[in-house]
């Protein structure tokens, strides 16, 4: 298939900047974060599909449907420490949906603030429609 190469070379640093926005996310409910990942794992369900990587599509859909049912929610319930532990469970485990990239991320990954150029990279390859 063609381009399915580059994209699991580029997919790491995607899954990573998952994994960096999703540590920023905590008890404030940071609803620009919340949108950033539905976002990012709305065009990871599309891209996986095509490149060949259905069990990253299953996975990152049910994350990205979790987090559309946050965003609707207007008296946020369902906002508790708990759905945030699972929220990051769910984006730190996509990594393992895709076997090429077993090594690719790091197995521990530190709860960082939101970077800057994390937030507003574009990864080529990935659809971007913004």
């Amino acid at each position: 298939m063609p381009g399915c190469a580059d994209y699991l070379a580029r997919l790491p640093g995607e899954l990573q900047c998952l994994r960096e926005l999703a540590g920023g996310y905590g008890e404030a409910r940071d609803r620009p974060v919340l949108l950033e990942l539905h976002q990012r794992l709305h065009k990871v369900t599309g891209t996986a599909g095509s490149f060949g990587c259905p069990d990253l599509t299953h996975a990152s859909r049910q994350v990205e449907q979790k987090i559309k049912r946050w965003l609707e929610d207007a008296d946020g319930a369902g906002y508790d420490a708990a759905a945030c532990a699972a929220l990051k469970q769910g984006v730190f485990a996509l990594s393992e949906t895709v076997p090429e990239l077993q090594s690719a991320l790091p197995v521990v990954a530190v709860e960082p603030a939101i970077p800057l150029a994390c937030s507003a990279q574009k990864v080529p390859g990935l659809a971007d429609d913004r």
